[in-house]
């Protein structure tokens, strides 16, 4: 977990230029000002993306309205600090704290809705229907919980190391771990392996507005993608470079509606990668704080759609407002 890496007095030593997974199965590394073609799928999916017949929407945005950078930003204190967190329908944030679900108005005060969760719960997000979805590396499960009911269980077992989530179009979850994506089932608990890289800490994951591109991050200061072609998905393409301090690490990532993507530096920084991959800052908190995780708004209850809401997990919720929205999320009020 996270906080156990921040006692780490070295980042591990960069990778080559070619890497192998253990099925043979080759992984590129792209120059860090573009991109490369998508490499042999590592793994096929039973079924594909979009099987359930979902249709993405794509967001109505005015790109050329991105407010320039560095962004302004305001502190919202009555968020309980957590790990991962997103926002609901109904204008709600909601996120664990202490080993609890808990949801928060717009302005607060937080609301106790599933008590009796782990205390090393990373990612989280929303099903369509309502369900939660949590990592809980301690017990290398994903657990789905019920904010309606306030009841919780096991949703898939044997997930070693699983962090960051994003819900797919397919209506699944797919799962951050080390070494591998996975997408699991919330019914029926399957795991399936979408994509592997052995040896690196992936971290924050998101899906572009399209639904077939997935992009991640590992914590060591990389990010990555893979793409959906020909009914699987590519093995892992490096993106660019990121200039983050030598003790930092990255954490949570997020995608507006025109395909900037934005990622997190723990120790204060908010990243955003263009469309055409070009790096920008989008603003630094100075002093003491541990950034873990970005979401845009629902546009319900007061949370802003074009507003970039970073956590802070000693207890605090940046506001960035950023001219776009964020792009469609399954589990999001329809646009």
């Amino acid at each position: 977990m996270w906080w156990s890496l921040l006692a780490c007095t070295d980042p591990p030593a960069a990778v080559a230029t070619t890497e192998g997974p253990t099925d043979g199965s080759s992984v590129t590394e792209s120059p860090p000002t573009g991109e490369t073609s998508p490499s042999t799928p590592t793994t096929t999916p039973t079924t594909p993306p979009d099987d359930t017949g979902i249709t993405v929407p794509l967001v109505e945005a005015d790109c050329t309205a991105l407010l320039p950078l560095p962004a302004t930003y305001a502190t919202l204190s009555f968020v309980p600090g957590s790990e991962d967190f997103f926002f609901d329908a109904a204008g709600h944030e909601l996120g664990v704290s202490g080993g609890n679900l808990w949801q928060t108005p717009f302005g607060g005060p937080k609301e106790l809705v599933v008590p009796g969760l782990s205390d090393s719960i990373r990612g989280a997000r929303m099903f369509a229907d309502g369900r939660v979805v949590l990592a809980d590396p301690e017990h290398a499960t994903l657990v789905i919980a019920d904010p309606v009911t306030g009841g919780s269980g096991v949703m898939a077992t044997s997930v070693v190391n699983p962090n960051g989530i994003a819900i797919g179009a397919d209506g699944w979850a797919y799962v951050a771990l080390t070494g591998a994506i996975v997408r699991a089932h919330p019914d029926t608990g399957v795991v399936e392996t979408v994509t592997e890289l052995p040896n690196h800490s992936i971290d924050g994951l998101t899906f572009t507005p399209d639904y077939q591109r997935i992009w991640f991050d590992e914590e060591f200061g990389k990010l990555w993608y893979t793409d959906w072609v020909d009914g699987a998905w590519t093995a892992p393409a490096r993106g660019p470079d990121l200039p983050i301090g030598g003790f930092s690490l990255l954490d949570g990532v997020t995608m507006d509606a025109c395909g900037n993507l934005y990622v997190v530096e723990m120790s204060g920084t908010v990243w955003r990668v263009g469309a055409d991959l070009s790096v920008a800052e989008v603003f630094t908190v100075p002093g003491l704080g541990v950034i873990s995780a970005a979401n845009f708004g629902s546009g319900v209850g007061g949370w802003e759609r074009d507003t970039l809401y970073v956590m802070d997990f000693l207890g605090k919720l940046y506001a960035a407002p950023l001219g776009v929205p964020g792009k469609w999320e399954p589990y999001m009020p329809g646009y």
